[in-house]
């Protein structure tokens, strides 16, 4: 029997961990006796940490943590992984101040760890399901494949479950890492993240070992983005809707990892499009976004205009994307490239800037102007 722990994490976002702790107060936990950590870290107020020590709990055992003296972000959250060695805990569902769980959050913790908790290409379990590219900022539907989840080379911070094993094993490795240098094998928007974070590392990790974790369909977790230590203006950006209104317990099908697996790398991309390609998948780059800087395979499948020898092109109607190459819809919008570079690094050229998208600085200042003013409509200052 796995023992299930929660970390609620706070700093002086004082509406986020009310906000946090009332939405896992209601959540469904069936018969399990569930341990609630609420790690405070040092600021120049106690009014998050009084929350905390006023919060009751009523599935299990609480301790509230805080330190003489502020760790940062990155440290703090390091160090909360660590509750799954202090506690003795198998599995640890992560919450930030900023998210938010469903109240079926649990029900799908629990099965994916009884599903993969000893499984070593699984490196975590995300509780939240993104509909948004965050490295291009595009729009991310992943590919219906009849179950309840699929994989993706990408950690998560807006909602997660760490596993003990896995959990030390990062950590062993984390060690050894003085900083994140950039590579093309990943994207410039994480290796630009500042060193406050600890995400680009956890998905360092699983690009150089070949690790995944296990993404849900549906939204087991959301994020506000309150404005903190990354972010300046609250957004609402990642807001997706959460799988909250069902409490029964429910049956999951969860997915073997195995070559059939739906898999997603670390930029969004889906990797099982080789099949509809009939190239070797070790020497194909999907490159669908344009996110990609370069590449030592001899295969791109990408929708951007480049010099080299075209062995087959979609259309780019269907939705999500690949659909247009696993329903064989032939056009002009995507291309599969031969690159005849014998293992070579290519560099790719910019992504491609439509003539109908250039805008002139007039009309950028005319947006800027915009959102301001629906700013201070919101009663949010520009400050």
């Amino acid at each position: 029997m796995y023992q299930y722990g929660i970390v609620a994490i706070g700093y002086k976002n004082v509406k986020g961990i009310k906000r946090l702790l009332d939405a896992l107060s209601k959540a469904d936990y069936g018969h399990e006796k569930i341990k609630l950590i609420i790690s405070v870290d040092k600021s120049d107020s106690d009014v998050t940490l009084n929350i905390a020590k006023e919060f009751q709990w009523d599935f299990g055992e609480k301790y509230v943590i805080t330190f003489e003296e502020r760790l940062g972000l990155r440290k703090h959250i390091l160090h909360c992984g660590d509750y799954l060695d202090i506690y003795d805990l198998d599995a640890l569902a992560v919450f930030e101040d900023d998210t938010m769980p469903s109240r079926l959050f649990f029900q799908f913790m629990k099965a994916a760890s009884e599903k993969y908790m000893d499984n070593e290409n699984i490196a975590g379990v995300s509780l939240y399901s993104h509909r948004m590219n965050y490295n291009t900022k595009e729009r991310f539907i992943p590919m219906e494949n009849g179950a309840d989840n699929y994989f993706m080379q990408c950690a998560q911070s807006w909602g997660q479950v760490w596993f003990k094993k896995q959990w030390n094993e990062f950590r062993a490795w984390y060690k050894e890492q003085e900083n994140l240098e950039s590579s093309h094998l990943i994207p410039e928007h994480v290796t630009g993240w500042p060193e406050t974070s600890w995400l680009k590392y956890h998905i360092k990790y699983c690009v150089v070992k070949n690790k995944y974790f296990v993404y849900p369909y549906l939204s087991y977790s959301t994020c506000f983005v309150d404005a903190g230590e990354h972010v300046k203006v609250q957004t609402d950006d990642f807001q997706v809707p959460i799988s909250n209104m069902c409490v029964q317990s429910r049956n999951f099908h969860l997915i073997d990892f195995d070559e059939e697996a739906l898999k997603y790398n670390v930029f969004f991309e889906n990797q099982i499009l080789y099949r509809y390609c009939n190239v070797n998948k070790d020497e194909l780059l999907i490159d669908l976004y344009g996110d990609c800087v370069a590449t030592d395979k001899r295969y791109v499948l990408t929708k951007r205009k480049m010099p080299y020898r075209i062995i087959g092109s979609w259309e780019n109607k269907l939705v999500p994307h690949e659909m247009n190459l696993i329903c064989d819809l032939h056009g002009n919008a995507i291309f599969l490239y031969d690159l005849e570079n014998e293992g070579k690094i290519v560099r790719f050229p910019p992504k491609d800037v439509r003539a109908d998208q250039k805008r002139s600085k007039m009309e950028a200042y005319f947006d800027i102007l915009d959102h301001w003013m629906e700013m201070e409509e919101q009663g949010k200052s520009l400050e």
